[in-house]
């Protein structure tokens, strides 16, 4: 095993460690010594990998994130290519799901959630990658109206799915059919008000449009 592999094993071992005893005892009563003893490495080596208990959860979050990007990459780009509210149903099952196996992890998320609140809502503003690709999704679509700013769009999304995610985890499996019907009824009707024509447009055409130049 090289250097590089090893470091990454271990920083993994602390990552499922530091999981496992803030999730028994609490975030904030967790402590490096606990989560150190749990992963079966000395303490000063929690610090070669995690600047502080809080830079770990956030390593714990973007490691959430990253598995629910995959799941919603997989369910919209799953064959055969449907129509955008195709689509829209196929995500909101796909956040349901993701959450419901990993909803015993959102301590952590809320947590960071908590520290990171003010940049999360400037980010959901302000991200440019994000907002560049609303804009060209929506302007891409023939006769399109957008009666709302791109800013505006992608924040009003964001927070919706995010705060359907915590709760998708939280309620019993038969009801969970319910709330994702109504997930998908809240996000076709924002569409519809703020960019009327984009759920009713060809995939393959709006595909080809934005493959196209810039």
């Amino acid at each position: 095993m090289t250097r590089a592999e090893n470091k990454a094993l271990t920083a993994k071992r602390l990552r499922a460690a530091g999981t496992e005893v803030m999730l028994e005892v609490g975030v904030h009563e967790a402590s490096i010594q606990q989560i150190t003893e749990r992963a079966g490495v000395a303490a000063g080596t929690f610090y070669l990998h995690y600047k502080s208990k809080a830079d770990l959860v956030d390593s714990v979050v973007s490691e959430l994130n990253d598995g629910l990007s995959q799941a919603l990459f997989a369910a919209a780009l799953a064959e055969p290519v449907p129509q955008p509210r195709v689509i829209v149903r196929r995500l909101a099952e796909a956040l349901a799901t993701y959450w419901s196996e990993h909803y015993a992890r959102a301590p952590l998320f809320a947590d960071h959630i908590a520290r990171h609140a003010n940049e999360q809502m400037l980010r959901m503003g302000t991200n440019r990658e994000a907002v560049a690709f609303a804009r060209r999704l929506i302007l891409s679509v023939p006769g399109i109206e957008l009666r709302a700013t791109p800013e505006f769009l992608v924040s009003a999304i964001v927070g919706m799915w995010r705060s359907f995610g915590f709760l998708a985890g939280t309620i019993d499996p038969p009801l969970r059919p319910t709330i994702t019907d109504d997930l998908v009824r809240a996000t076709e009707t924002l569409l519809d008000a703020l960019a009327p024509g984009l759920l009713s447009t060809d995939i393959e055409t709006l595909v080809e449009a934005l493959a196209g130049p810039e």
